[in-house]
């Protein structure tokens, strides 16, 4: 499982997003309790330009409990940013 997640976050870095996303299905198929796979899947997601699903995958992985720390964040980060600007999003209470 490990080689799978680390294969997908090369892909990611390379720029083949649809790839690692492929790899990270499989793995969260395989592991559907592994939040940090979840968490991963929402990058791809991300590089993909998904937000929406990216937002899905992390908050499955905050659900599941267990090593969703890094979801919790970047869970976060996508409700006060608009990530194709950086530029703050108008939220009524702010971030």
């Amino acid at each position: 499982m490990q080689s799978i997640v680390l294969m997908s976050r090369a892909y990611l870095r390379l720029g083949e997003s649809a790839k690692a996303n492929q790899l990270l299905e499989r793995a969260a198929s395989l592991a559907p309790k592994r939040a940090e796979i979840r968490a991963q899947l929402a990058m791809g997601r991300l590089a993909e330009g998904k937000r929406g699903e990216a937002t899905d995958e992390l908050e499955r992985a905050i659900e599941l409990g267990s090593g969703a720390n890094q979801a919790g964040s970047l869970l976060a980060m996508l409700n006060c940013v608009n990530v194709t600007s950086t530029a703050p999003l108008s939220r009524p209470g702010g971030c």
